[in-house]
């Protein structure tokens, strides 16, 4: 990248397709744009509707607020769930913005990170 482009990050559309990714009513997708506190009552929500899995996906920099939002149902529901981490990449693009008429804009490919939690209720 050069100082003649501006990069235009576009945002993750979907996340990529996994044998052991499971995408339902009880997924959660966890960002940075939303506060903490209501993405962890979102989640306390689903508990208290007494779904027995829940799952919470997650890019980039929300990984670790997704780690944390997972830790904090386990620590206040006193260890009642479990959690089974797995990891996986989503293509995104950027468009990178042609700042002079003297070249191009052009579209970048690259990867993502991703993390996928399913917080599972502890059978007796």
């Amino acid at each position: 990248m050069s100082s003649d482009h501006y990069c235009r990050k576009r945002p993750v559309t979907k996340l990529e397709n996994s044998a052991r990714i499971v995408k339902t009513h009880r997924s959660i997708y966890i960002n940075n744009r939303s506060s903490f506190k209501s993405q962890l009552a979102k989640v306390q929500k689903a508990v208290d509707s007494g779904y027995s899995e829940i799952y919470l996906h997650a890019t980039g920099g929300s990984i670790t607020r997704a780690a944390q939002i997972a830790l904090q149902i386990k620590e206040d529901y006193y260890d009642a769930y479990d959690i089974w981490p797995f990891t996986s990449t989503v293509a995104v693009s950027d468009d990178m913005i042609a700042l002079s008429d003297d070249v191009e804009s052009f579209k970048r490919d690259r990867v993502n990170p991703a993390l996928h939690l399913k917080l599972q209720l502890k059978t007796l």
